[in-house]
């Protein structure tokens, strides 16, 4: 039995295509790279969105930019950087939506209470760099155990 596109979710999305690629987050579907939201109802939407120009040259921009970044890490913003892993571990871990962050109130409590969190990316970009990291690490201690 197969499933009809209104029964298909985010979640499904991602796991069909893969926790690098797209990431769920509220029930809605974005593309790591491009840090789009995508129509997670139709597969054929999704797959023309990863085979577009567009995606391909942001993913190449994004993996440069990523490993660009990684070489230039010092021990501080190393220690920020394992913070905020640990933030975006807590917070999906207890299905609190990244977006949270976002709102000024908090993210001033987070700066001003908070050891070692400097200044917190937005949710989009903790999204896109630090949620898969999380999930493949996440996945890694399900499949060993």
């Amino acid at each position: 039995k197969s499933k009809t596109s209104t029964t298909i979710t985010a979640v499904d999305r991602v796991k069909e295509f893969g926790s690098q690629i797209l990431n769920a987050d509220g029930g809605k579907l974005f593309c790591t790279s491009c840090n789009i939201l995508l129509d997670h109802t139709r597969r054929a939407t999704v797959q023309h969105h990863l085979e577009s120009k567009s995606h391909r040259s942001r993913k190449r921009a994004a993996d440069s930019a990523l490993l660009g970044n990684e070489k230039k890490m010092t021990e501080s913003s190393e220690t920020c950087h394992l913070a905020t892993m640990e933030l975006v571990d807590a917070l999906a871990s207890a299905n609190i939506l990244l977006e949270k962050l976002d709102h000024p109130k908090l993210c001033e409590f987070i700066q001003w209470n908070v050891q070692n969190a400097g200044c917190l990316p937005s949710a989009n970009k903790l999204r896109q760099d630090y949620l898969p990291k999380i999930f493949a690490t996440h996945f890694e201690e399900i499949v060993s155990t």
